[in-house]
């Protein structure tokens, strides 16, 4: 038995390690290393990769048994120790560890022919060499005997069962202070901003996800945070200005950050979780869900969230092969729930290149497509506005039915379609009297006889009896006034000639008659001003209307799509066939308006239509005369009581019509850069943080968040 300290003790350790690693002879055997603190430094010094080589060729596993209870424990046994030991695990290295909030012992055992005891922790102030030797007075005793080896092998054995496992999926503890909202936790790992982690608070566990994510160094430049932020020149002190160089002066603050900036593990990863859900597992397998209530305790084991018990939360398919993960957390699958994808609204959002269509084709493929056929029973029609799902679906294997509409070429699709008063109603802007509603509605019925000049001559009767009012009023309101009437130089007589007449009949008659008189006065002389005037002194609302139908001409008769869409299945409408924008706003606006109809009609016509480019078909500010962001409104506010769901994707939603993005309650976003369209995502997406917010310009293809009724919470993705 020899007595050593730390002035040279780590050369002895060191070699007994590498002697052990290197004979033929020690085959399965094991090192045992118990220290209340290990730094990553002296811990890569010993294990060295030929070291670890030979412990993984030799069978030679690693025991590890340390302090964890407080900051300080994990700001020295840092990051890199952790790392180390998965390295050298990867590389097939047997290795495990344990810890206890009270362990204090340092005991270092190779094999069974060499034990180190003492005072001594693995770190610089514990350990030294002849090149730097330990910081602290330390003192211990090694041994090569059998007997005294065995016995410290016994200590650290009894000390192991009493230890708790550091298991595989520990993320840190749960730090001061701990509340039922959320708690800050001190990591033994990198702790992502949107990891999900769990706790357990007595017989329920905490779902949780990492809001803010922290690195901490106490004592890098020597200074706190609030020092540095209130001296926006610190980074000056790594110089020594001229008067401390002529005084001899040194600046101690630079050199000691100077110091300490090559042990870049030396410090704290800490994070701020948010509690999500409180979850009990019951008996069946399966799970509750509740508002977390209790804060968990204070050095509370703080795991990774497990995948089997979360798949049901973020995976409503249970797909078995999952299109997206959890970015944070990349062995839980995420999936929209179908059956909501398929009866409600969504939206699918992203700049080129994000990722968005990849997704799109993906979840189309392996979930609503077979879910449809499966349990749903609908129809899926897609919008195709470039002709690209064509390949896509047939490359997928997938049997769909092209939608035709050249047939309906004659109908001239330009022309604005009116199939019902409140299509008349809703195009125009217009709300017609009771007499016009009748006519209209009548004209309406016998749509094999109407045509664009009757419907005109009846708008013009209209628009005739408007001007007649218009007339009227205009007449009273000069023949009420005092003076002179200012109207054209033909009339001045006869306003004079109507002023006598209403004058000897409020002289003459009794009330009734005197009423009677005087409206035939503003009659007649209504009717002069119109052969005058025209049609009064402004444009009446039925007279623009008729000069929105000169314009732009009307349709009465319509291309039926619903006998093409009578078996429920996957259809395209491939626009590809026209390249005329009115065009193809009109028949998507056709064919989404009949199927509504019909839905509306007979409560059984399950549809979902998927639109691409959704800013070409519901554009914002464009008004009510585009008819596929018409048909589009009304399935958005209308739609889900009869089953019909809008999917819509585009890369500039703030170009797609609010009230349209608004009532799309479950969102794919992936990355959108334009300051315009975050906007329009923060105005119309319920729920949507500030941090999900900024971190939509940074991410990359593929990564995303989805959000709303399909899924149980927000969460960030990665599309594979």
């Amino acid at each position: 038995m020899d007595l050593v300290s730390n002035e040279d003790n780590l050369g002895p350790l060191k070699a007994r390690i590498a002697e052990y690693a290197g004979s033929d002879a020690n085959r399965d055997g094991e090192v045992l290393i118990a220290s209340g603190w290990i730094q990553s430094e002296y811990f890569k010094r010993i294990f060295t990769d030929e070291v670890v080589a030979g412990l993984a060729a030799r069978g030679i596993g690693v025991r590890v048994l340390l302090r964890v209870g407080s900051p300080t424990d994990l700001k020295i046994s840092d990051l890199a120790l952790f790392r180390a030991m998965v390295s050298m695990r990867r590389k097939g290295v047997r290795t495990s560890l344990r810890f206890s909030r009270h362990h204090h012992a340092k005991l270092y055992v190779v094999g069974s022919g060499y034990a180190m005891l003492g005072s001594f922790n693995l770190t610089s102030g514990g350990f030294g060499d002849e090149d730097l030797h330990g910081k602290n007075p330390e003192a211990g005793i090694a041994t090569t005997a059998k007997g005294e080896v065995k016995a410290a092998a016994a200590r650290f054995e009894a000390m192991w069962a009493e230890a708790d496992e550091l298991a595989d999926s520990l993320a840190g503890f749960v730090a001061n202070e701990s509340e039922d909202s959320g708690f800050w936790m001190i990591g033994v790992r990198e702790l992502p901003a949107g990891m999900f982690v769990q706790v357990k608070v007595g017989e329920r566990i905490v779902l949780g996800k990492v809001e803010r994510s922290l690195r901490y160094r106490r004592d890098f430049f020597g200074a706190d945070r609030e020092s540095i932020l209130a001296n926006p020149f610190i980074f000056e002190q790594f110089g020594i200005a001229k008067p401390a160089r002529e005084k001899g002066g040194i600046n101690q603050v630079a050199l000691n950050g100077i110091a300490s900036a090559g042990n870049v593990d030396a410090q704290l990863e800490i994070a701020r979780v948010k509690a999500i859900r409180s979850i009990e597992l019951k008996p069946d397998g399966g799970l509750s869900y509740e508002a977390s209530s209790l804060p968990p305790q204070v050095g509370a084991e703080v795991h990774e969230a497990d995948p089997a018990l979360f798949r049901t939360m973020f995976d409503p398919a249970s797909c078995g092969r999952p299109y997206a993960t959890l970015r944070d957390n990349r062995e839980i699958a995420v999936s929209f729930a179908p059956e909501s994808m398929l009866a409600m609204h969504s939206a699918v959002l992203g700049a080129t290149g994000s990722g968005k269509s990849h997704f799109m084709k993906r979840y189309l493929a392996d979930f609503l497509a077979p879910y449809n056929e499966s349990t749903w029973k609908g129809r899926v029609v897609i919008v195709d506005t470039h002709g690209e799902y064509g390949d896509f679906l047939d490359g997928a294997g997938l049997a769909y039915a092209n939608l035709d509409f050249k047939t309906g070429e004659r109908l001239g699709f330009d022309a604005p379609l009116v199939e019902t008063l409140d299509d008349f109603v809703d195009l125009y802007d217009f709300k017609p009297d009771r007499k016009l509603k009748r006519r209209i509605v009548e004209a309406l019925a016998m749509k094999d006889k109407l045509d664009q000049d009757t419907f005109m001559r009846i708008l013009e009767e209209a628009a005739s009896d408007e001007a007649r009012l218009d007339a009227m009023q205009y007449v009273a309101d000069i023949l009420d006034s005092e003076g002179e009437p200012e109207v054209a130089e033909e009339l001045v007589k006869e306003f004079k000639k109507a002023q006598d007449r209403i004058a000897r009949a409020n002289a003459v008659f009794d009330k009734k008659r005197r009423a009677v008189a005087i409206a035939n006065v503003h009659k007649e002389l209504a009717d002069k001003v119109l052969k005058t005037y025209g049609y009064g002194n402004s444009e009446t609302p039925a007279q623009k209307v008729i000069a929105a139908i000169q314009r732009d001409g009307i349709r009465f008769d319509r291309l039926d799509f619903l006998p093409q869409l009578r078996k429920p299945g996957l259809y395209r409408l491939d626009l590809r066939q026209t390249s005329d924008r009115e065009t193809r706003q009109a028949v998507a606006g056709e064919l989404m308006g009949q199927v509504f109809e019909e839905a509306k009609r007979t409560g059984k016509f399950n549809t979902l239509f998927i639109v691409d480019e959704a800013q070409n078909f519901a554009p914002q500010g464009e008004g009510k005369s585009v008819p596929s962001k018409r048909a589009m409104r009304v399935i958005a506010s209308e739609g889900r009581k009869f089953r019909v769901g809008l999917m819509i994707a585009t890369q500039r939603p703030a170009y797609v019509d609010k009230d349209v993005l608004a009532q799309c309650n479950s969102q794919a976003i992936f990355r959108l850069i334009n300051n315009l369209d975050i906007a329009q995502v923060e105005n119309t997406v319920e729920g949507i943080s500030k941090v999900d917010l900024d971190q939509l310009p940074n991410f990359v293809a593929g990564e995303g968040l989805f959000t709303g009724v399909a899924m149980t919470m927000p969460v960030r993705v990665k599309v594979g």
